[in-house]
């Protein structure tokens, strides 16, 4: 036994035609876990953008405010070289 799981080796399966089944039984397997890290991948990626932190409008007009004034100063100083 191997941690949980039994494992069994068929050796007519490995000498007859079936072969090829297995093989397509484990890549059908690998797909399988291919598509749920895919599915794991777009949860994640879909939680943390949608928990993206929203700016309200008291907030926005504080910046627009801050951008303005900050506008203004950045003109006083180009008159102010201007004149010197």
């Amino acid at each position: 036994m191997i941690g949980l799981y039994q494992v069994e080796i068929n050796h007519d399966l490995i000498r007859s035609s079936n072969y090829k089944n297995s093989i397509i039984i484990l890549k059908q397997n690998n797909m399988k876990k291919l598509m749920y890290t895919f599915v794991l991948l777009f949860a994640v990626s879909v939680i943390f953008t949608g928990c993206r932190e929203e700016k309200s409008t008291g907030e926005k007009i504080e910046d627009g405010i801050e951008e303005v004034g900050d506008g203004i100063e950045d003109a006083a100083d180009e008159v102010e070289d201007a004149i010197d």
